[in-house]
């Protein structure tokens, strides 16, 4: 895989405090890249993945939510 300044940020990222998550985190995202770019033929790339597996896989919100 060829490096790039987002796997540069995620990897400056898992130096904090909640390495071990962010490291499970990061592993079921690059698998969901393999996952995708396999069904598709093409390489999807990290942040599409990342926004694929966060609206599809975890069902997170698109819009946050706000107080009132």
């Amino acid at each position: 895989m060829i490096p790039s300044r987002l796997d540069y940020a995620i990897e400056k990222v898992l130096t904090g405090s909640k390495q071990t998550l962010s490291r499970s985190i990061l592993t079921r995202i690059r698998e969901h890249k393999w996952y995708v770019s396999e069904c598709l033929g093409r390489d999807v790339g990290l942040l599409v993945a990342a926004f694929d597996y966060f609206l599809n896989i975890q069902n997170l919100p698109c819009t946050p939510k706000t107080a009132n």
